[in-house]
């Protein structure tokens, strides 16, 4: 029991933090998440799901019959509505609406029995929302009726159809287009050819008794030329992008167009209510906008942009060498660990598309992930940090804030490994703070005045693209949030496409292991020319890497004196730093496109270590070495092909 101790009190305690923000969130009026009670369940208006943008206030009604055999001297009917209702008896308004939507938390009781006499009746409630869906919770004893799929819902209150019970998934029709199996069978042709020869070349190498290994040794690349091979085929593949994909793929395009092209033209910031992306951070803009500018007079716009996204996508190819040398710190004399890392890395699909398209995320990737890289450097090196190792990490920290404010997330876990390395290398004191002053220090003289400036301004240091101060009122579909989409699992493993639609972890995998929303694009006639197939098999194969991550973050927890000062367990506390951040904002943000891996990209180097710190927990006899390699190699394909236009 003592070995499982840290792994046990570290799940209680996020178990019990989890709770007891679920149950603040459940009383909140701000908060999106509703929870069935006395045996009715919320339901929701019977409409096609879409994922665009919505900018309408939607009213729709819901009814229900009733039989009342005598007179009532109480008919008590209790609800809640998202997020106000009107009541009507067989037409007759009993209740109005009082205007007041931002208190809908607590239920509403009406009295119904005045206007009952024995007979059918219809009972029909009215729900008024302002920038989210139209949802109903209903219940009353006296009569016999809860909320559920049996009542019916209308817009205009002619036609009307059976309610949904807002516990049940939604799905975009188009995503049934692309299950998996399909896609992976497609696939075949190409992968089985791949696993084999990686197979049986896997066992001619660790086998040299056959005669054959020392030309196979000789033609099977270390690590370091590995990583070399990877960034040649990723310029490759930002060349073909050049000329086969689109420069309007990506997520919110314009918008990130309209940025450049302000800073280009008036060489000063917007603020977040001038633009629909004007609320990022701003050195992407900057430095686009200036290469903008200085591109205009010789090339299209349409050419200017897409060499604009191949300076994006040179930030996507610098996470290889980060990774390699990131891993080679953590797995000395581990040449195969290393290769794994680089391999699956060096070709995550979350880093790939996003790098692909206009956007900070690359830029800000990079960063964080050479910060992270320094940081590990730091951790592992058993002398105390040079003063030049902590403006270096202090900088690339500075750099990835004043390129996205996620890149703030790093703070805590690099502070708490600051403070432990000044502890182990005898600082007491002030002087235990000192390595943290000097990092943060030369990050916050490198990104504070943006800040800053948005303060001074805006009265805050940051405003979220969903901040209704911006004045730019919009939504998207669900709306909401239910349990049930903090716990299931599925859906892009059959299908993958639009599988956000489904829960938090439908939503991440698929848009870390494949471009699950597709870009952005909301109609299939949108989509990027990615080759759909192998797309889509990255949801079976991604399953071996997935498992492997898992085992190492167990590894980790069951040993975390060694594991955090070889590295693992700092990863790990990285990675559910942004996994929580997420589960915030998916809470937060109730919109189908809020959780999404690429906002992540800077902890590529974190999912390549724990992978391949994973994986090398499965290969303990060749045979098992051989189908990892394989199926490594048949995912590193079937990634690259994905996004390889033609």
């Amino acid at each position: 029991m003592k070995k499982y101790a840290f792994l046990i009190t570290v799940i209680a305690f996020l178990s019990l933090a989890a709770a007891l923000y679920l149950w603040k969130l459940s009383n909140d009026p701000s908060s999106a998440l509703i929870l069935p009670e006395h045996g009715a369940q919320w339901i929701r208006v019977n409409e096609p799901t879409i994922p665009n943008v919505r900018k309408i206030d939607p009213i729709w009604a819901f009814r229900t019959a009733v039989h009342v055999d005598e007179t009532p001297e109480r008919a008590l009917l209790t609800f809640k509505a998202m997020k106000d209702a009107e009541v009507l008896v067989d037409g007759v308004l009993v209740r109005s609406v009082d205007g007041n939507l931002d208190d809908w938390r607590g239920p509403v009781e009406v009295d119904l029995a005045p206007y009952l006499t024995p007979g059918q009746h219809t009972i029909r409630l009215t729900v008024v929302n302002r920038n989210g869906p139209a949802l109903l919770l209903a219940y009353s004893d006296a009569l016999g009726i809860r909320t559920g799929p049996e009542w019916e819902t209308s817009k205009d209150g002619v036609e009307w159809k059976s309610a949904f019970a807002a516990t049940q998934p939604m799905s975009l029709p188009s995503s049934r287009d692309y299950p998996a199996f399909r896609s992976f069978v497609s696939s075949l042709p190409v992968l089985l050819p791949v696993f084999l020869i990686t197979f049986f070349w896997t066992l001619a190498y660790y086998r040299p008794g056959n005669g054959r290994a020392g030309w196979i040794a000789r033609l099977t690349p270390e690590a370091g030329t590995l990583r070399w091979i990877i960034m040649a085929a990723l310029a490759i593949l930002g060349v073909n992008a050049y000329f086969n994909v689109p420069y309007t793929t990506g997520f919110d395009t314009d918008g990130h167009i309209q940025y450049i092209r302000f800073v280009a033209e008036r060489l000063s910031l917007p603020y977040a209510g001038d633009g629909w992306q004007m609320f990022q951070s701003p050195l992407y803009y900057i430095w686009s906008g200036l290469f903008y500018k200085a591109l205009k007079p010789f090339f299209t716009i349409d050419d200017t942009i897409q060499l604009i996204k191949l300076f994006t996508f040179a930030f996507g190819m610098v996470q290889v060498e980060i990774i390699y040398r990131m891993l080679k710190k953590t797995f000395p004399g581990r040449n195969d660990l290393v290769s794994l890392g680089v391999v699956i890395g060096g070709l995550l699909p979350a880093t790939l598309y996003s790098a692909l398209a206009l956007g900070n995320e690359p830029m800000c990737g990079a960063f964080s992930a050479a910060a992270l890289a320094v940081a590990f450097w730091i951790l592992v090196d058993q002398s105390s940090p040079s003063r030049g190792r902590l403006f270096l990490l202090g900088g690339f920290l500075g750099l990835a804030l004043l390129s996205k404010v996620t890149a703030v997330l790093l703070l805590p876990p690099i502070g708490l490994m600051l403070l432990y390395k000044a502890r182990k290398n005898g600082r007491g004191g002030l002087l235990l703070f000192t390595p943290a002053f000097i990092a943060f220090g030369t990050a916050f003289a490198i990104s504070s005045w943006y800040y800053i400036r948005n303060w001074l301004e805006l009265g805050k240091f940051f405003i979220g693209g969903w901040d209704s101060s911006r004045g730019i009122v919009w939504w998207q579909s669900p709306g909401y949030r239910t349990l049930r989409d903090l716990y299931s699992f599925g859906e892009s493993l059959s299908y993958p496409v639009f599988a956000n639609f489904n829960g938090f972890w439908d939503s991440f995998y698929s848009t870390l292991w494949l471009d699950g929303m597709m870009s952005g694009a909301t109609k299939a006639v949108g989509f990027p020319p990615w080759n759909i197939d192998f797309l889509v098999s990255g949801a079976w194969l991604a399953v071996l890497p997935t498992i492997a991550i898992l085992i190492a973050v167990a590894a980790a927890l069951l040993k975390p004196g060694e594991s955090f000062r070889k590295g693992p367990l700092f990863a790990v506390m990285c990675m559910v730093i942004y996994l929580a951040a997420l589960g915030f904002m998916y809470l937060d943000v109730p919109i189908h496109s809020t959780v999404k891996a690429t906002y992540t990209t800077g902890l590529t180097p974190v999912y390549a270590l724990l992978a391949a710190a994973g994986l090398g927990t499965l290969m303990k006899t060749v045979t098992a070495r051989a189908v990892v390699y394989a199926w490594v190699a048949c995912w590193a394909v079937s990634s690259y092909l994905s996004y390889f236009a033609v």
